[in-house]
């Protein structure tokens, strides 16, 4: 009996259910039951079962579906398909092994994942990555139900962000304001559903949450300015945190104080024990008719040690640097990691009329000729790259990695790293150095946010990433509005929240090196393009910032720019 319970617990802490007759198989054939570890969804164990449960080879089994039919058997009902069951099982088995025989024969004898985690696959090398998050898809029918759980997702995620800083109010739920009095003074927690200006100025905010919704009223007197001030950066469907005193009748709440969900604290800036550096580049158009060739091949060139004279170097603060041929040569030698931040190529069909802009007008050959260029590049340099909105992909974010289909020959490449958009991965990781974690997000909601909010827009919208960057950092969100960009309604994690801070945030798409700066610990760069103005560009006023190549000392923290804009004249001479 007590050999009984013991198999019986170690099933159960499995969250399996033994059935009887393999129960008394174990106990009468001394079955090593103990080494079986393999975890699946709730699911009665069987002696038919658990005879193929543990091979590597039976994929694609639906053991819930298994467990149905078994019953119905034992009802004597269905025995026909409970019996394909079986069959199916033992025809995958043989098969596998079958298979097993011919790699070894062969000498190609794989692992059993393919598909090795990227995480794990430089960690002896130096120049060490590490993915911290890349979204893989599930994919699945959507319905409504999945944008309700979708923010609610977000709701639970980002809660535990304001609680630890409203200290000074009991903080409540929005249904409990009913039953307060009035003049009493709350916290709120809540994802913004409306916001509406009042005939005289004033900012009204309606927050919502798990139970119920209520207005925010913050005025633009003299003494609530700086509240007013941070209602006005406040967008849709974003989460905050708000102090107030509740109104008349409890149907109004007058706001004392706006949080968001941005780092409270600044931290210093990480900094590497070793030297080393990091590349960036953005946006390169591949296929473009304005992708810039020769501007490319000369950073690639530069790269592998060539120091012709056809760059200029300058600092962060766009002051020019004169570097020795020692020096340079120092800073080439320790470059171990190259950050691409999507739309690698130009695409097809993304805009009307786009084949008369292409001068490769195939989606695979233009990735194909992109990997021949990246194949130029020192093999002991990492390349991590992340799509865009002209990659071959769905648009909605989070975007998976490129297909593999689309960008075979970038897939293998054995220094390629790729990931989702967005994505997070640590570099410079040390047995005795935790490494930089560097979030990567093209940036596709950049436009509504250099739109909507006024601060931003004043001061120059699209031509400031930097302020767009840090908007969202205050956030914690890439993308909070509805409307910012499309996405993924995932119901069981809002993968656009940025749940821990970086060191590094860089994104691309605005074709821009906005000035780079440093928020709270973290460096923010937005990479410039390796594409000429376009028609839509010339249209709307927005210059792009072309060939600059931002590089960054990892010990020092400084970045510099190695730009290889051609200058003007020569343009005219050619």
């Amino acid at each position: 009996m007590e050999n009984k319970k013991k198999i019986i617990n170690h099933f159960l802490e499995k969250d399996f259910l033994i059935s009887e007759n393999l129960l008394n198989k174990i106990i009468s054939t001394n079955i090593d039951y103990e080494s079986f570890d393999k975890k699946e969804n709730n699911i009665i164990l069987n002696e038919d079962i658990y005879s193929h449960f543990e091979d590597n080879n039976i994929n694609g089994i639906d053991w819930k579906e298994f467990e149905k039919f078994k019953v119905l058997d034992e009802k004597g009902k269905n025995k026909e398909i409970y019996k394909k069951f079986l069959d199916m099982l033992e025809q995958e088995e043989k098969e596998g092994i079958e298979k097993k025989i011919e790699d070894i024969e062969k000498g190609e004898t794989k692992r059993v994942d393919e598909l090795e985690s990227n995480s794990n696959k430089y960690k002896k090398e130096e120049g060490n990555v590490e993915i911290v998050f890349s979204y893989d898809e599930k994919s699945k029918k959507r319905t409504v139900l999945d944008f309700v759980n979708y923010f609610r997702s977000r709701f639970k995620q980002m809660e535990p962000m304001f609680k630890s800083r409203l200290n000074n109010n009991p903080i409540i739920s929005i249904n409990k304001i009913k039953i307060k009095s009035q003049n009493d003074k709350i916290s709120l927690i809540g994802i913004v559903s409306n916001i509406s200006l009042t005939k005289n100025g004033h900012i009204i905010i309606e927050l919502e949450d798990l139970t119920g919704k209520i207005k925010i009223l913050f005025t633009n007197r003299s003494e609530n300015n700086e509240n007013y001030e941070k209602a006005k950066e406040v967008v849709l469907d974003e989460m905050i945190a708000i102090e107030g005193t509740i109104g008349q009748n409890n149907e109004i709440i007058f706001g004392d104080n706006i949080l968001f969900a941005e780092l409270s604290l600044i931290k210093e800036l990480k900094k590497s024990p070793k030297e080393e550096y990091v590349v960036f580049i953005g946006d390169p158009h591949i296929g473009a008719d304005m992708f810039l060739a020769e501007e490319f091949e000369n950073m690639i060139k530069w790269l592998n040690g060539d120091l012709s004279d056809n760059k200029k170097i300058k600092s962060s603060n766009d002051e020019l640097i004169n570097l020795n041929k020692e020096e340079e040569e120092k800073i080439i030698s320790k470059i171990k990691y190259l950050i691409i931040t999507g739309d690698i190529v130009d695409g097809v069909g993304i805009y009307p009329a786009q084949e008369s802009d292409l001068f490769i007008k195939d989606i695979k050959k233009q990735y194909d000729v992109f990997a021949e260029l990246l194949k130029k590049v020192p093999s002991h340099i990492k390349i991590i790259i992340n799509a865009g909105n002209h990659d071959a992909m769905r648009i909605a974010e989070p975007q998976p990695i490129i297909y593999k289909e689309y960008a075979e020959k970038l897939c293998e490449m054995t220094n390629v790293i790729m990931i989702s958009n967005p994505g997070v991965v640590n570099i410079g990781k040390t047995t005795e150095f935790e490494g930089f974690n560097c979030l990567l997000y093209h940036g596709y909601s950049f436009t509504y946010y250099a739109d909507v909010i006024e601060d931003i827009r004043s001061k120059g919208g699209l031509t400031r990433a930097d302020l767009i960057m840090q908007i969202l950092l205050k956030k914690r969100h890439l993308a909070p509005s509805h409307g910012s960009t499309l996405y993924i309604p995932d119901s069981e994690k809002d993968n656009l929240v940025i749940e821990q801070a970086p060191d590094f945030f860089v994104t691309g798409h605005i074709h821009r090196l906005t000035s780079i700066s440093n928020y709270k610990g973290i460096s923010l760069l937005n990479c410039s393009t390796w594409m000429g103005e376009t028609a839509f560009q010339e249209k709307v006023g927005l210059k792009p910032q072309i060939a600059k190549l931002p590089v960054a000392n990892l010990k020092t923290r400084e970045i510099l720019i190695f730009d290889f804009e051609k200058d003007k004249e020569d343009v005219e001479n050619e």
